[in-house]
C-alpha cells in the first residue's frame, strides 16, 4: 500500500474523525444554522464521472423540492452541469479553487456533514433483492434513502435559459429529425460495457431513413452512414443535441443520464458491469439479453478489462434485439403522429 494512502487512512481521517467530535457543537449549529435558511450543501470531490455528477441533479432536485431548499454544490468538475438550474444557489467546482481553499473545502465539509450537509455517494448500498427487483434508477434511491428523503419521480435535470437555446439552435443548426447515437465508453476506465462498433453499425444500417449523430470525442472510432459531431460539442451542446433528439442509442453510462433528463427515449445497451435497474429511467429501454451469468455484475471486482475468453453477459446479445425495440418504438411514434 502506497505511503499516502496509509497517511489517508490510518492518520489524516482519525485526525479529521476527532475535530468533528471535539467540535460536534459547531458542527451542530452550523446544520441549524442552514436548516433555518432553507439551505443544504450537497457535496461531491471525487471522481471525474460526469454521469455520476449529472445524478448530483436529481439528488438535488429531490431535496429542492420535498423539503424546500436551495442548493449549495460542491463538485470536482463539470460545474457547467448546474447552470440554470432553480433549485441551485451557488456552485463550484474543485478546480476552479485555489489550492487553500480546496483544503479547507474538503475537510471542513467532511468535517461538517450532518442535517443539512451530505456528501454523495454514487454507490449502491441497497439489499440485494430490491438491488435487483426495483425498477427505478437505485443510484438516486440510494442516495435519497442515505438522506431518509422518499421520492417517486426520479429523473435527473439540465435547465437551459431562452438565450442559451436561442444561441444553442443557431450554432448547431441541427435537422428537423435526428437520432444520436454514441457505441463506445470510456474505456479507459473500463472495457466491459462495450458492445462492439460491428454491432452498432449493423442497428444502423436497419434505420437509412433516421439520421444518425454521433457526438463523442475525436478518439472514438466513426460509425459510416452518420453525420460526424466527435470532437465538436462541448458540454452544453450535447445536452441541447439530445434533448431534441428523437432517441439515443448507446451503451450504459452518460448519454442515458442526460437523456432522462427530458425524459427522452433511450435506448440503452446492457453488459453484465452494472444490474440495468442502477441504471433505468422511465424514458430508458434496457436492451440485456435474457440471463445473465453469475460472474454479473462486475464493477467491483478489480478488473478493468473482462477476465473471460468470452464475454458471457452479451454473448447472446444481437443487433436484431436492439432493431427490434426501436421499430416498435419508430412504429408507435408514427401511429401517433409524434415522429415529425
Amino acid at each position: 500500500m502506497k505511503l499516502s494512502k496509509l497517511f489517508k487512512i490510518y492518520i489524516k481521517d482519525n485526525f479529521l474523525l476527532l475535530i468533528r467530535y471535539a467540535g460536534y457543537p459547531i458542527v451542530l449549529g452550523i446544520n441549524i444554522w442552514l436548516r433555518k435558511n432553507k439551505l443544504f450543501i450537497l457535496y461531491r470531490l471525487h471522481g471525474s464521472a460526469i454521469g455520476d455528477t449529472l445524478v448530483m441533479t436529481g439528488v438535488a432536485r429531490c431535496i429542492a423540492e420535498e423539503l424546500g431548499y436551495q442548493l449549495i454544490i460542491y463538485v470536482k468538475q463539470n460545474e457547467d452541469i448546474f447552470a440554470n438550474n432553480p433549485h441551485i444557489k451557488f456552485c463550484q467546482s474543485y478546480e476552479n479553487m485555489g489550492r487553500l481553499k480546496r483544503t479547507l473545502v474538503k475537510n471542513g465539509l467532511d468535517i461538517l456533514r450532518g442535517s443539512n450537509i451530505a456528501k454523495f455517494y454514487p454507490q449502491i448500498r441497497a439489499p440485494e433483492k430490491y438491488y435487483y427487483d426495483n425498477p427505478k434508477n437505485l443510484i438516486i434511491i440510494n442516495s435519497l434513502h442515505i438522506l431518509g428523503l422518499r421520492y417517486n419521480d426520479l429523473h435527473t435535470e439540465i435547465t437551459f435559459s431562452e438565450n442559451e437555446r436561442k444561441k444553442l439552435r443557431e450554432k448547431l443548426a441541427l435537422p428537423p429529425v435526428y437520432a444520436v447515437v454514441k457505441p463506445t465508453g470510456k474505456t479507459s476506465v473500463t472495457t466491459k460495457k462495450e458492445w462492439g462498433i460491428k454491432k452498432f453499425q449493423a442497428v444502423i444500417n436497419q434505420f437509412p431513413e433516421i439520421t444518425w449523430i454521433q457526438p463523442g470525442t475525436l478518439d472514438d472510432p466513426i460509425l459510416d452512414n452518420v453525420i460526424d459531431l466527435r470532437g465538436k460539442t462541448n458540454l452544453r451542446e450535447l445536452f441541447y443535441l439530445i434533448e431534441n433528439a428523437k432517441l439515443t442509442f448507446t451503451i450504459e453510462g452518460l448519454y442515458n443520464h442526460i437523456a432522462a433528463a427530458f425524459e427522452s427515449p433511450s435506448f440503452v445497451v446492457h453488459s453484465g458491469f452494472l444490474h440495468p435497474n442502477l441504471t433505468t429511467y422511465t424514458n430508458t429501454i434496457p436492451i440485456v439479453q435474457n440471463s445473465m451469468p453469475t460472474c454479473s455484475p462486475c464493477f467491483q471486482d478489480g478488473h478493468k478489462d473482462c477476465p473471460m475468453t468470452t464475454k458471457l453477459c452479451m454473448e447472446k446479445l444481437e443487433p436484431e434485439m436492439a432493431v427490434a425495440e426501436i421499430r416498435q418504438f419508430l412504429t408507435q411514434s408514427a401511429s401517433s403522429g409524434c415522429l415529425n
